[in-house]
């Protein structure tokens, strides 16, 4: 579809006629800044203002809006005629993506520009490259920092088309590990402002606990932003599904008893107010872009990213110098928002032979430094049990717990959501 004026003031009467979908505008990464026609781009800015006051979008609201900062005839006329030619919304979708491709080309060729003149300069050969892909990243960093938002309802109503399309192929779906723990009597409940890390080698179950943590949020009625690097959104509701019914979420392609307790746990789920984002490859930016905007749209209570090796870095010296980046904007981030933060991060390979320590945080000892509680896991044997030190606990104990995994449903008995405070 070719972004032209009319695309725009399409979608703009769709908004006027249903006020609901300007969230879905926003939630794929719509701003007033990517409408090129005025008019449109002054009513874009206002209905998301409205919207993120929580207040009734309407023709009438929105032309209140207007009027503050001065609302012509003419204007008037054109957003009364906008609503006038829309009778559903349906196509929304597609009216979206084209004026964000339009206002990506946009932005691209207006870097292209910049950089071309910057190379006429002359000048350093590797200043002007950094350079180059410094502009670049900016506008690829805008493209993926709002990312798609994937409620549990939604993976629930697509998880039975889903799954039988994969038994059909015949493709073995789940795996992984998991942990879960008593710690409430340790940290005192998980305090806002505050980054968490949840460290440990591949498999012990360091996704699985976050995963814990976020369901245990949710049912006690706080919002949770999943920051979803790592696994596909369909594992993570299995992984909640097994979590919340105590059922076994392996193998249950050849086992129709397994696989109806699996489709009763997501019927236990579906509700929760867990909103997961999907971004792969996403760096700090998008990260505290969605964040911020979870928080002001859904009244997010706890952040969770999964992991943090895999947060895309800004180009430093060091892989060193862009982790501590990442940590430090972390708790800077936890500190604006007034949420806790859980961060889930890997150690490195010294610590797979015995117990880990803090040294042992991979690429950057910045973590210890920027986190409130570091807490550190690891395996004992193959009987089930994890142990979970608190390694760090900035102004509390710290100690190490014996924690007991059920991995067939990657659930954790006993433990209870260790409180944001609302």
């Amino acid at each position: 579809m070719i972004h032209t004026k009319e695309v725009e003031c399409q979608l703009i009467g769709m908004i006027l006629f249903d006020g609901a979908v300007v969230g879905q505008a926003l939630d794929a990464g719509l701003r007033e800044d990517d409408f090129k026609h005025a008019t449109c781009r002054r009513v874009f800015g206002a209905v998301s203002e409205l919207f993120r006051e929580g207040k009734s979008i309407q023709l009438s609201t929105v032309l209140d809006r207007l009027s503050v900062g001065g609302l012509t005839e003419g204007e008037l006329g054109i957003i009364t005629g906008l609503k006038a030619e829309i009778v559903s919304t349906v196509g929304i979708a597609g009216l979206i993506e084209s004026i964000l491709n339009a206002s990506a080309a946009c932005s691209i060729g207006k870097v292209a520009e910049d950089i071309g003149r910057r190379a006429k300069q002359g000048g350093d050969r590797q200043a002007l490259l950094d350079y180059a892909e410094a502009q670049i990243l900016a506008v690829a960093d805008r493209d993926i920092s709002t990312g798609e938002v994937v409620t549990l309802q939604r993976l629930a109503d697509d998880y039975v088309t889903t799954r039988q399309e994969l038994m059909t192929r015949g493709i073995e779906v789940g795996g992984g590990g998991g942990l879960i723990s008593e710690l409430n009597d340790i940290l005192g409940g998980m305090r806002p402002g505050r980054l968490y890390i949840l460290a440990a080698r591949p498999g012990v179950g360091k996704s699985a606990l976050a995963l814990n943590l976020s369901y245990h949020a949710a049912v006690k009625g706080n919002a949770v932003a999943f920051i979803n690097l790592e696994m596909e959104p369909i594992e993570l509701l299995e992984r909640l599904a097994g979590i919340a019914s105590n059922c076994d979420i392996f193998k249950v392609q050849d086992n129709p008893e397994k696989l109806q307790a699996l489709y009763r746990g997501i019927n236990q789920i579906e509700k929760l107010p867990i909103y997961i984002r999907d971004v792969p490859g996403v760096g700090l930016a998008g990260v505290c872009s969605m964040a911020r905007a979870d928080v002001q749209r859904r009244n997010v209570k706890l952040l969770v990213i999964d992991y943090l090796q895999l947060l895309a870095g800004e180009k430093r010296e060091t892989r060193e110098q862009e982790v501590a980046a990442q940590t430090r904007g972390l708790k800077i981030l936890s500190r604006q928002l007034k949420i806790p933060i859980i961060l889930v991060a890997q150690l490195n390979r010294e610590a797979a032979t015995g117990r880990p320590r803090l040294h042992h945080l991979r690429e950057s000892g910045a973590q210890e430094q920027d986190a409130d509680v570091v807490l550190l896991l690891w395996p004992d044997g193959d009987n089930g049990t994890i142990f979970a030190d608190v390694a760090k606990h900035r102004g509390g104990p710290t100690g190490v717990r014996r924690l007991s995994f059920q991995r067939r449903c990657q659930r954790f008995t006993g433990l209870s959501f260790m409180g944001a405070e609302t």
